[in-house]
């Protein structure tokens, strides 16, 4: 189930209809109501997620995984690929063959 199911809205919804889904949801499934306390539990981390335009955007691109590496190697090694990359790509003429390009500056930079 994706947040957006958890709280039963698209996944173009707005912050303010997020909101509203939430506390709808929130009331549904709440434990001290009747609720399951599982389903509250997936309310609470989707809209954890969807709330933070951050956390959303990268729940976006990366689905079920919802939060950022928090400084995980992985994480910081990947961030500096690709500072290099976009540094390599700015230098780049337009007619050069860009992985060659990139090859030859990897090899320059180790």
């Amino acid at each position: 189930m994706t947040h957006y199911e958890a709280l039963g809205v698209p996944p173009d919804a707005s912050p303010e209809e997020i909101k509203k889904a939430y506390k709808r949801m929130a009331r549904k499934h709440h434990p001290d109501r009747g609720g399951d306390g599982k389903a509250m539990v997936a309310v609470n981390k989707a809209y954890d997620c969807l709330s933070d335009p951050e956390k959303r955007s990268y729940y976006d691109a990366h689905g079920q995984q919802s939060e950022k590496p928090k400084d995980s190697f992985e994480s910081r090694a990947m961030q500096t690929l690709y500072q290099i990359l976009m540094q390599i790509a700015a230098q780049a003429p337009v007619e050069d063959d860009f992985v060659e390009c990139c090859r030859q500056n990897l090899v320059n930079n180790i």
